[in-house]
């Protein structure tokens, strides 16, 4: 599907679901039309974000977590991180994190050993496969993301970077 096929089927989607509920949201009494489509433009920003990131993910068998866990790797020079640390990082379960490693480590990208500390807690580490993969991946992440911000400028970029970190807390 062509770009422009796409800009009018996004245009008729938010055009659609902002009548509606700028129509019906009128009907409550705290109903606020300005918050409202701030926070549905953000929910539909990701959304289009994540379907397009996808394919970029796909193009490497990977899920968000499996790439987030991969890059975290990548960069934690070759210390390793415990399955509690990536949790906490990813802002998601252990038991989640768990299956996600079990994947990668099914894949030959990553290898669990235990803590010299404390021999009950696993360290997860990049194999070389691992860090080749991450080292393919990231360039193509890159582009993505130069790609999807192309049409900002600099003082763009900061000034909605300090509004979506003030807007988070």
């Amino acid at each position: 599907m062509n770009t422009q096929r796409k800009a009018e089927i996004a245009d008729q989607r938010t055009n659609y679901y902002w009548e509606r509920v700028r129509k019906y949201g009128e009907q409550y009494k705290d109903f606020k039309w300005p918050l409202t489509e701030l926070v549905l433009s953000l929910v539909y920003t990701h959304d289009i974000f994540m379907s397009n990131f996808h394919r970029v993910l796909f193009e490497f068998d990977l899920s968000m977590s499996a790439m987030n866990i991969l890059v975290i790797l990548k960069h934690d020079e070759g210390e390793g991180c415990t399955q509690q640390a990536l949790s906490d990082l990813l802002l998601v379960s252990r038991a989640n994190v768990t299956k996600v490693i079990d994947g990668l480590e099914k894949r030959g990208l990553v290898i669990r050993n235990s803590s010299k500390e404390d021999r009950r807690t696993r360290v997860i580490k990049l194999t070389e496969a691992g860090k080749d993969l991450a080292s393919r991946f990231m360039p193509k992440q890159n582009e993505y993301t130069a790609r999807i911000t192309n049409k900002l400028t600099k003082n763009e970029i900061s000034l909605l970077n300090k509004l979506l970190t003030k807007f988070r807390e």
